[in-house]
């Protein structure tokens, strides 16, 4: 069996879970999921979202997740003792360079169990299955009405979406700001995405999204037709409708953000441009997609 503990944000639920599912094929073993443990301590006041997708998975059982025998003090000796005790890997497999995508990642021989420790921020662990993963990764959760007509007017025009991730160390909670100094991208970056697509796109419309949209309505001025998307920020965490309207437009600007990445890679659109950051943005080097276009953003 394969347990992998789901953790972080959206986006990067989504990236521990499709390799996961990667190596639960290539090895035939069942793929079960710890839901628990990388919550527990959340910074960010997290909860698990992957189980608003088609995936299919068994629930890890209490003495089946990361936390057992411990908690996160266990998890952190054994991390650390797998660093020099390579007999281990077969059991016990954590990300030990997030900056590359790892070679030996599908090496594993059959044993009774194997847990996965990482966020695998690459495409290249699901790139064989990408077609189950689009299907897996298709919503299950009912949209309201609100966004389902949200939804029908990004499919009638040339919709691009444009994100910001502004709120780096920032608790979830009411009233979140930015903190001063955080590194974000500039404004010059989304001013210039946009003036590229509208070179290559006809009568494109702009549709923006953020965790903290006010710095979108405050500072992004154009003559293009733009629209602030920001209904879902308010009141119970709405967040899935954001990335599932993003996921309709038919090209992307994206920003730093799994989040961003997940509804750009998933969108069905042909011929659609991508618009992602600089590399010195993103903590993994392996994570940009071919064919996408990366931009100075700072």
């Amino acid at each position: 069996m394969i347990v992998v503990k789901i953790f972080g944000g959206l986006g990067n639920q989504l990236f521990c879970y499709a390799a996961a599912k990667a190596l639960a094929v290539k090895t035939g073993r069942p793929l079960y999921l710890d839901l628990y443990s990388g919550f527990k301590k959340d910074f960010y006041r997290r909860a698990p979202a992957i189980q608003q997708f088609n995936i299919h998975y068994q629930t890890a059982a209490w003495w089946q997740q990361f936390q057992f025998l411990g908690g996160i003090q266990a998890v952190t000796a054994l991390r650390k003792l797998a660093r020099t005790q390579h007999w281990l890997h077969p059991y016990y497999y954590f990300e030990r360079d997030y900056t590359r995508f790892d070679e030996h990642f599908f090496d594993h021989r059959a044993t009774r169990f194997i847990y996965l420790d990482g966020y695998w921020q690459c495409e290249r662990y699901f790139q064989d299955i990408a077609p189950l993963i689009r299907q897996e990764f298709e919503m299950v959760t009912q949209h309201d009405t609100e966004n389902k007509e949200w939804a029908a007017k990004i499919k009638g025009v040339n919709a691009v979406a444009l994100h910001a991730r502004r709120l780096h160390g920032v608790p979830n909670q009411k009233n979140a700001q930015p903190k001063p100094g955080v590194r974000s991208l500039s404004l010059d970056y989304y001013q210039n995405a946009m003036a590229e697509i509208s070179e290559r796109v006809t009568n494109p419309h702009f549709f923006c999204f953020s965790d903290y949209p006010e710095w979108f309505e405050k500072n992004l001025k154009t003559d293009f037709n733009i629209t602030f998307v920001s209904h879902n920020q308010y009141g119970a965490d709405r967040s899935h409708e954001d990335f599932w309207l993003m996921s309709q437009c038919r090209h992307f600007i994206t920003s730093n953000s799994t989040f961003s990445w997940w509804a750009a890679w998933l969108s069905r659109h042909e011929n659609k441009i991508v618009f992602a950051p600089d590399l010195s943005f993103w903590e993994s080097q392996d994570i940009i997609p071919r064919g996408w276009l990366t931009r100075t953003a700072s």
